[in-house]
């Protein structure tokens, strides 16, 4: 049996007026208080209890800052829109404007994000392909000053067709010798 701390919460609901001590805005059990889980339920189905001993339980202090009836939680029956993924274009015809303009708004940050990744590559680009333009006129200076010898000469070859199979420009080496 799971023990009952100081600060244990009930639902005020299963107690009856008269087992719930008020003071400002914190509602205490009083002691020997048991819990009235069926309000409504029949007579032949319950029994009168009394409780001759004295319970060793601490009384239980619950607060509430507003208490209800009933709450009742559910699922939302619409998904969030937080992703461009998340816009359908078939219900975009029953959203209120405001929901418009969110998914709008989602839309443009998405087009951005692609916008930065795009713009990023491009300059990744052009920098491989400016260092790729310096390596080959440095191959033709060491060919032209002899420093390259033949077996290396077909290693570049070789590398310069890997690349072009791979689909990286190389421009042709145009050496003056």
């Amino acid at each position: 049996m799971a023990k009952i701390s100081k600060y244990s919460y009930i639902c005020s609901l299963h107690f009856t007026e008269n087992c719930i001590e008020k003071t400002g805005f914190s509602c205490r059990l009083k002691s020997n208080s048991v819990p009235t889980i069926f309000p409504n339920a029949p007579k032949e189905n319950t029994a009168d209890l009394e409780n001759t001993e004295p319970s060793n339980m601490p009384s239980v202090i619950f607060e509430s800052i507003s208490q209800r009836e009933e709450e009742i939680y559910e699922t939302p029956s619409k998904k969030r829109m937080c992703y461009a993924g998340d816009i359908k274009t078939a219900e975009m015809k029953n959203m209120s404007p405001r929901t418009l303009i969110k998914a709008m708004e989602i839309l443009k940050r998405s087009c951005n994000k692609k916008d930065k990744i795009i713009n990023r590559l491009k300059v990744q680009q052009y920098r491989q392909k400016k260092r790729i333009d310096s390596l080959q006129t440095l191959l033709c200076e060491l060919r032209t000053k002899g420093l390259l010898s033949a077996t290396s000469s077909d290693i570049v070859q070789v590398l310069k067709s890997l690349l072009s199979f791979l689909g990286i420009y190389m421009a042709p080496l145009s050496c003056r010798a």
